[in-house]
């Protein structure tokens, strides 16, 4: 056997004997899609639970009713003085099959342990090999498992569940957007402060609801729907949202209209110790429901009042969200001091921005336009 024979041989087993070292078999390992962080009830630390697929809890053919003869999923908890304590240990013990973490889609973290920080959260899946830095942070309002015992429709796993409504933000923007570890994380160390959706568990089921606003790692306060659509659309997050509005020449009739956000535009002045943030905000509009309401589209001082309609209530949410952030929380969870840092570098350097933020002057100006395809049509006269 000449050497390069030889030596093409060696080469090929070695190859082939190092594969084998990342071999993993996914029969014995379980499928982790959702973790889950409390405070631990019983001492320090926390309480972990994790959410793990069960491949064989499906409806079966010929079972009654469509029961499922297991169940689809299961939950495993350990509490731990530390997080990477209780994960990492969480199936010692009670749990055959080794835990695999890189399909981790969400992480639901409790208002109480958001009180104290989330920052060890983000710190763990940042040092570890195997956490998924790509899963969605939720803050829930009470406990972190309890969602997690829920069995949404269509699937029986709530952390996928969760993570798949992000399809419905567009249309429907009354939560904060969902953001993985990282964007949360950079959201952090760039801007100071981030919001995140809230969940809540509601006539016995889970619902994405507002938002938490999280300074430095801390929770700091709730918004509700409205303020967080006003928010969304002044951090440039939204993209359209149903608006419903009284009918602006009788009031016991409303209109429904869908605002599709155009322009987005922030202007920042200095002058001498004042500063000033001045919102431009567009939207075109579309109209979807009329009916009661006697107003003509095609008909200029008609389609007037209703822009005017449009624009008012946007300026009502956008000043919502402003008022939350300046007066009530003094927290820029908006970003506004991102923007300034860019505009006025040097100043911003000197200048402790969450002590001069609640002097900022923020104006908001809006406006809408009734110029999508078809939104002038007039339907049918039906008495």
């Amino acid at each position: 056997m000449s050497r390069f024979v030889l030596f093409s041989v060696v080469i090929a087993v070695a190859l082939i004997v190092s594969g084998c070292w990342d071999y993993l078999d996914i029969e014995n390992r379980a499928y982790v899609f959702g973790v889950a962080v409390d405070r631990n009830p019983d001492g320090e630390g926390y309480l972990a639970t994790i959410e793990i697929a069960h491949p064989q809890g499906q409806p079966q053919s010929g079972s009654p009713g469509g029961q499922l003869p297991e169940p689809p999923k299961i939950l495993k908890s350990r509490a731990g003085t530390t997080l990477g304590n209780a994960l990492y240990h969480i199936g010692d013990g009670h749990l055959s099959q080794v835990p695999l973490w890189q399909e981790v889609k969400a992480i639901f973290i409790s208002d109480d342990v958001a009180r104290e920080g989330i920052g060890p959260v983000i710190d763990l899946f940042f040092r570890s090999t195997v956490l998924n830095l790509r899963s969605y942070m939720y803050i829930v309002e009470g406990s972190a498992a309890e969602p997690l015992l829920w069995l949404p429709e269509f699937q029986p796993l709530t952390s996928r569940y969760v993570r798949e409504m992000e399809r419905q933000f567009a249309k429907n923007p009354l939560y904060a957007k969902p953001k993985s570890v990282i964007m949360t994380a950079s959201r952090l160390i760039e801007a100071g402060a981030v919001m995140l959706p809230r969940l809540v568990m509601e006539n016995g089921e889970v619902r994405l609801k507002g938002s938490a606003v999280i300074q430095d790692g801390v929770w700091v306060g709730w918004l509700d729907e409205p303020t967080t659509i006003g928010a969304n659309w002044l951090i440039g997050d939204l993209d359209r949202v149903m608006a419903q509005t009284g009918c602006p020449i009788d009031a016991n009739h409303e209109i429904t209209m869908e605002l599709n956000a155009a322009e987005h535009r922030l202007d920042l002045t200095v002058d001498g110790d004042r500063i000033e943030a001045r919102y431009r905000i567009g939207a075109i509009v579309r109209m979807l429901d009329m009916s009661g309401c006697l107003l003509n589209p095609t008909d200029l001082e008609d389609r007037i009042l209703i822009e005017r309609a449009a624009a008012e209530w946007m300026r009502r949410h956008l000043e919502l969200a402003i008022k939350r952030s300046q007066e009530e929380l003094g927290v820029d969870f908006l970003g506004i001091n991102v923007a300034f840092s860019r505009r006025f570098p040097q100043l911003a350097r000197q200048i402790e921005w969450n002590d001069v933020y609640p002097k900022v002057d923020i104006h908001v100006e809006t406006e809408a336009n009734l110029a999508h395809p078809g939104v002038l049509q007039v339907g049918p006269i039906i008495r």
